[in-house]
């Protein structure tokens, strides 16, 4: 079997980790959008 370079050894190791930021970041970012939406839409009722 072959070594794997260090930077594929590494992202392996740190998958797990990342996997679970990945989703809570899609959450996030999707709250985000809605409050930007909500905003946006306030900004018009209120002009």
């Amino acid at each position: 079997m072959m070594k794997k370079p260090i930077h594929e050894r590494l992202t392996e190791k740190n998958n797990g980790l990342t996997k679970a930021q990945e989703v809570l970041y899609q959450r996030d970012f999707k709250q985000a959008k809605e409050t930007a939406k909500n905003i946006e839409h306030e900004n018009k009722i209120n002009m």
